[in-house]
């Protein structure tokens, strides 16, 4: 099952997203707390972050206009993470986002920054009805 974050699934969510940033390609960053619960604090009072309901899994996203056109609103994947134990849980996950983005906004952007099996995560965003659209590329300094 998954719903919306709720304000006392703060601690979760922000250990799952902890558990993900050590995960991703920018791990290597430095991570401020106080911003890291800061936002997703922001997040679930605007009913942006969904959970798994033993909160296995996280998918935390933002709006935000589009800059070439204001009236337009596109919303991208901040965190999305399920644990391995529960990986059947994230397509429940995903069709929730999917299902609150298709009232919000124009179009949803995923993305992929971990080092994992990036083949089957791209099979699973196109099972999801996603196509690829470029790529992200870092450099790292």
């Amino acid at each position: 099952m998954v719903r919306l974050a709720k304000p006392g699934d703060l601690d979760l969510v922000y250990e799952l997203c902890r558990e993900a940033m050590g995960k991703a390609v920018y791990s290597h960053l430095p991570y401020n707390e106080y911003d890291a619960r800061k936002m997703m604090a922001r997040l679930i009072l605007s009913e942006s972050v969904w959970v798994t309901e033993k909160v296995d899994g996280v998918l935390m996203a933002c709006i935000q206009p589009v800059w070439f056109n204001s009236e337009l609103k596109t919303s991208s994947d901040l965190v999305f993470y399920v644990r391995e134990r529960c990986k059947s849980e994230g397509y429940r996950l995903a069709k929730e986002y999917i299902k609150w983005a298709k009232e919000h906004v124009d179009w949803v952007c995923l993305s992929i920054s971990f080092g994992g099996d990036i083949e089957r995560t791209e099979k699973f965003y196109e099972k999801l009805g996603f196509v690829r659209m470029g790529g992200t590329y870092l450099l790292r300094g």
